[in-house]
């Protein structure tokens, strides 16, 4: 694998994943239990100290046909490799993780 072939399917990943972001945009938000003035995702720094954390559960199997709908229509199948496997076949395409190329980049992207 290239280092092009990498950054190719990263961009294709991103788009990707910006298709699942607004298929879960259009899902009802879940009725929860408990204190509502914490909201899950907060950066750290907005969470006032002393509030606990919420952590809220979604329905798996509400989820799945989704999740499973929007793999298809992104043709994305097979198993998932994980990131171990994953950080291998970068590292035997030459990337450093020291020059942490892949984290630049997602944070680029989210500075967009």
């Amino acid at each position: 694998m290239t280092k092009s072939t990498i950054l190719r399917w990263l961009d294709e990943v991103a788009s990707k994943l910006g298709e699942v972001r607004a298929a879960l945009e259009h899902l009802p938000d879940a009725e929860e239990e408990g204190p509502t003035d914490v909201v899950a995702g907060q950066r750290s720094q907005e969470i006032a100290v002393g509030q606990p954390r919420v952590v809220r559960f979604v329905d798996k199997e509400k989820l799945r046909p989704i999740v499973d709908k929007a793999f298809a229509e992104m043709s994305v199948r097979g198993e998932a490799i994980g990131a171990e496997k994953v950080q291998e076949m970068i590292a035997a395409c030459g990337v450093r993780p020291e020059d942490n190329i892949l984290s630049r980049g997602i944070t680029d992207m989210r500075e967009e």
